[in-house]
C-alpha cells in the first residue's frame, strides 16, 4: 500500500497538485506510524522535504530532509544518503545558500562515483552545473555538463535532454540567444523521439522565451501555443499555466491587453485547482493591471486586487498584501467612488508598511490619507497625518519630501484659519526648497503665500508672492501654473478695482486655459471677466 501511495505521490508531484500530494504523504505517514519500516520512512521524509521546498516552507523542509539523511546514515544506506544530499542541495539552492548546496552535491557525487552509479553521477553533475550557474561560474557549469555528456549514462533520453537543456540555460543567461536556441533544439529531439511530453513543454517554453527576448514575437507565440496544445492533450495543468502565461505576456507586450485577459483568467482557474496560491496571487495582480489600463474598469480592478490580497493573506505574504491593498485604494480613488473606502485601505497599507519597516511607503500612505481627509474637510485628521509624514521624512533625511509636506501643512493650516502658523510653515518650506533647488515646490509655496496674504487683505504682498511664483513657473515651463498665477494676479487687481490691469491678466490666463483645455481655469476666467464687466458698467453708471 505504501509503495502504491508513493507512486501516486509522484504523479501528483508531476501534475503540480500540491494539496493532494501533501494529503497522500500524510496518509503514508499515518500507515508508517504503525510499522517499523525505517527505509520507507526515510523515503517519505525525503518526499515531504522536497514538497515543502517547492512550497517555500524551508525550515520544515530542512527538518524532514535532515531526518531522512540521519535515517539513511543509521542504515548505512549510501545510495539513500546520496538521494537525501541531492534534496538538501535543492533546498539550499532555493534558500540562496549556494555554497552549502555545492557541498551537498559534491558529497553525493563522491558517493555515486564510489559505487559507479552512472545515472546518479550524471544527475549530480547536472545539479552541480545548476548551482555553479547561481554562483555565476558559467565556465565551471559548462565543464560539469560536458563531463556528464561524455558518460555512457548520458545516452539515456531523459539525461540527454536535461544536459542540453541546462547548456541552453547557460547560454541564455549569457544573452547568447542563438546559441541557447541551438541547444534547446538538441534538448527537444529526445523529447519528441521518446515522447517525453512534459519535458517537451518545458523546452518549448524556453525556445519561446528566446524568441521573445529577440523580439521575434510571432515565433514566440507559435511555441507558447504548442506548449498549451501539448499540455491540454496530456492533461498537464502546470504546462497549460506556463503556456497561457507566456502567451499572455506576449500579447501584453503588444498592447493587446483585452486579448491577453482570457488567457490569464484561464491560468487562474487552473492554479486554483492546483492549490498554487502564490502564482494565483501573481496572476490576479496581472489581471488587475490589465483592468487598470481602461478608465471604465476600475471596479473590476478593485475586485482583482481583492482576490490577490485574499491569497496573500492566506500565504502570510505581507509585501504582496501591501501591494494589493494599495491597488484597491488607488482604483477606488480613480473610479471616483467613496473616498472613505479608499481611506480604510490606505490605513491598512500604512499598518502593513509600518510592520514591514518600509518608511518611505509609510510616508507616502500618510500623505495620501491626509489628502483624502483634507478633501473631506477633516482638517484635524489631515494635519495629524501630515505631521507624522513630516517626522518620517525628517528621519529619512529626505529634505525634498520635508519641503513638500510643509507646503501641504501650510495649506491645511490655512483651511483651519490658522494664518500665522501657515505663514511661518511656508517660510520654513521656502528655505528648504531654495536649498534643494525644488523650483516647482517653491512656486507652489509662493502661490499659497499669495493666498494667505489675500485672505488677510494684504493685497500688495499677495501680488508680490503671485508674481514671484509666476516667474518660477515661466522659468521651469509650467504653463498651467502660469495660467493660474496670472488668474490670481488678475483677481487681486479686480479686488482693487483696477479693472484694466485685471482684464489684461485674465485674458492671458484665458488664452493659456484654451490652449491646454483646462476647463476649470477657463470657467474661472469667464466668471472673473463677467465680474470685471459688472464693475466697469457700475463705474460708468
Amino acid at each position: 500500500l505504501v509503495d502504491i501511495l508513493l507512486v501516486k505521490e509522484r504523479l501528483y508531484d508531476t501534475l503540480g497538485a500540491r494539496d493532494r500530494q501533501q494529503a497522500v504523504i500524510e496518509d503514508i505517514f499515518a500507515i508508517l506510524v504503525q510499522e517499523e519500516d525505517v527505509s520507507r520512512l526515510a523515503a517519505v521524509q525525503l518526499r515531504q522535504g522536497d514538497l515543502l521546498t517547492q512550497m517555500g516552507k524551508y525550515l520544515d523542509a530542512e527538518d524532514a530532509l535532515e531526518s531522512s539523511l540521519a535515517l539513511r546514515r543509521e542504515m548505512a544506506d549510501e545510495a539513500g544518503e546520496s538521494n537525501a544530499l541531492r534534496s538538501l542541495s535543492f533546498l539550499r539552492w532555493h534558500q540562496g545558500r549556494s555554497r552549502e548546496a555545492l557541498a551537498c552535491n559534491e558529497r553525493a557525487l563522491a558517493i555515486d562515483q564510489k559505487h559507479g552509479d552512472g545515472k546518479s553521477i550524471v544527475h549530480d553533475l547536472t545539479n552541480l552545473a545548476a548551482v555553479l550557474q547561481s554562483l555565476d561560474d558559467m565556465e565551471g557549469a559548462l565543464a560539469k555538463l560536458t563531463e556528464a555528456l561524455a558518460l555512457d549514462a548520458a545516452s539515456d533520453p531523459f539525461h540527454r535532454m536535461t544536459i542540453f537543456y541546462n547548456i541552453g540555460n547557460i547560454h541564455s543567461k549569457l544573452s547568447q540567444y542563438d546559441e541557447a536556441l541551438k541547444y534547446y533544439e538538441e534538448a527537444l529531439r529526445p523529447c519528441i523521439d521518446h515522447r517525453l511530453y512534459i519535458n517537451q513543454t518545458l523546452v518549448l517554453g524556453c525556445i519561446a522565451s528566446m524568441y521573445q527576448k529577440q523580439e521575434r514575437l510571432d515565433e514566440s507565440l507559435h511555441y507558447y501555443q504548442q506548449v498549451i496544445d501539448i499540455s491540454r492533450r496530456i492533461t498537464y495543468p502546470q504546462g497549460c499555466v506556463n503556456g497561457l502565461r507566456g502567451l499572455a505576456d506576449i500579447l501584453l507586450l503588444r498592447n493587446q491587453a483585452n486579448e491577453a485577459l482570457p488567457y490569464v483568467l484561464e491560468s487562474i482557474a487552473i492554479l486554483g485547482d492546483l492549490g498554487d496560491l502564490a502564482n494565483e496571487a501573481i496572476s490576479w495582480q496581472i489581471v488587475a493591471s490589465i483592468y487598470e489600463r481602461y478608465q471604465d474598469r476600475w471596479n473590476e480592478a478593485v475586485k482583482a486586487w481583492a482576490q490577490a490580497r485574499k491569497l496573500a493573506q492566506r500565504l502570510n505574504d505581507l509585501p504582496r498584501q501591501l501591494n494589493a491593498v494599495e491597488g484597491m485604494a488607488r482604483n477606488i480613488r480613480l473610479g471616483g467612488r467613496d473616498n472613505a473606502g479608499a481611506l480604510s485601505h490606505l490605513q491598512e497599507a500604512y499598518r502593513l508598511a509600518t510592520k514591514l519597516k518600509k518608511r518611505e511607503d509609510v510616508g507616502r500612505f500618510l500623505n495620501s490619507m491626509a489628502i483624502i481627509d483634507w478633501e473631506r474637510q477633516h482638517y484635524d485628521n489631515a494635519l495629524s497625518h501630515y505631521e507624522e509624514a513630516l517626522a518620517v521624512y525628517r528621519d529619512l533625511e529626505d529634505d525634498r519630501k520635508v519641503g513638500f509636506i510643509l507646503n501641504s501643512i501650510a495649506v491645511t493650516l490655512r483651511s483651519m484659519s490658522r494664518f500665522d502658523e501657515a505663514i511661518t510653515t511656508l517660510d520654513r518650506a521656502l528655505a528648504i526648497h531654495r536649498e534643494t533647488n525644488e523650483r516647482l515646490h517653491e512656486g507652489q509655496a509662493l502661490a499659497v503665500m499669495g493666498h494667505l496674504h489675500a485672505d488677510r487683505d494684504q493685497l500688495t504682498e499677495a501680488i508680490n508672492a503671485y508674481q514671484q511664483s509666476l516667474t518660477i513657473r515661466r522659468d521651469i515651463g509650467d504653463l498651467v501654473g502660469q495660467g493660474w498665477m496670472t488668474y490670481y494676479i488678475a483677481l487681486i487687481y479686480v479686488r482693487q478695482k483696477q479693472t484694466q490691469e485685471g482684464r489684461w491678466f485674465v485674458s492671458q490666463a484665458h488664452e493659456i486655459a484654451s490652449t491646454y483645455d483646462d476647463q476649470e481655469l477657463g470657467q474661472a476666467c469667464l466668471n472673473l471677466e463677467d465680474k470685471i464687466a459688472v464693475i466697469e458698467l457700475t463705474s460708468v453708471s
